[in-house]
């Protein structure tokens, strides 16, 4: 069908199965595709007329893509999500779009699928301003790929105790790296100790480029410095009871 469609975009994927149940396949063939085949209908929603709609960049609009499920490993997250990245970019931009990927260190791991969907966030960064797209990225582990480390105008760290995690911060950070001249053995023995001291709610902030000072009446950049910055008491609960932005609302028999 791919052959067929001669570089159109789409799949009829009503057709697909019609063509797949007429070739023959023995039963112990049918086994393994029907359980892909069950996996790949979890995520589909084949009532949407237009589902490409889902990733329509028009303002105010917020599209959340989860693979939460046991059968879904690291490796075909990355690639689901790869492929949900391209459906989002395809359209020519709008308005702003921010791409936020939580918990990446749970996906992004060493596997081909996840360096691929690495690249394919690196050359998202790099064109960031034709794409009108930003890339925010969260992660407990600082070493998920120290390529998109590198290309970060800003990086938030918060609370840690690693030296291994000090390190990789070390080689792909310049406000943590003795490579300038500027920061000494002792500079890098106190951030740490900033670092393993900070608070829930605070992070240090290292933007080379960030203009957060004022000196003989001209802005500064903040270069190899860093700030200490605090954010806000943290909202959740152990046991995953959250506060809520918005709370569900009342039922029509409710309302009535």
């Amino acid at each position: 069908m791919a052959e067929e469609a001669k570089g159109v975009p789409g799949l009829r994927y009503q057709e697909f199965l019609s063509r797949l149940a007429k070739d023959g396949l023995s039963r112990d063939q049918k086994g393994p595709l029907n359980l892909r085949l069950s996996l790949l209908d979890s995520f589909m929603d084949t009532k949407f007329r237009n589902p490409i709609d889902v990733f329509s960049n028009r303002a105010g609009t917020l599209t959340i893509i989860d693979l939460t499920d046991p059968f879904v490993d690291p490796a075909s997250a990355c690639s689901l999500f790869e492929i949900c990245l391209a459906l989002f970019l395809e359209e020519a931009p709008k308005c702003g779009r921010i791409i936020a990927l939580d918990e990446a260190h749970k996906f992004m791991k060493d596997s081909s699928a996840a360096n691929n969907f690495t690249e394919s966030l690196l050359t998202v960064i790099r064109e960031q301003r034709h794409k009108g797209a930003r890339i925010v990225i969260a992660t407990q582990e600082p070493t998920i790929s120290p390529k998109l480390l590198d290309l970060c105008s800003m990086t938030f760290v918060h609370r840690f105790t690693s030296p291994d995690w000090m390190k990789a911060l070390q080689g792909h950070l310049a406000g943590a790296s003795m490579l300038g001249g500027e920061v000494t053995k002792t500079d890098i023995q106190e951030l740490f100790k900033d670092i393993v001291n900070l608070n829930v709610g605070e992070h240090l902030l290292f933007s080379p480029s960030a203009m957060l000072d004022v000196v003989d009446g001209k802005a500064t950049k903040l270069g190899m410095n860093h700030v200490k910055c605090k954010t806000r008491p943290r909202i959740t609960a152990d046991g995953g009871r959250s506060i809520m932005a918005v709370q569900g609302t009342p039922s029509d028999s409710e309302s009535d």
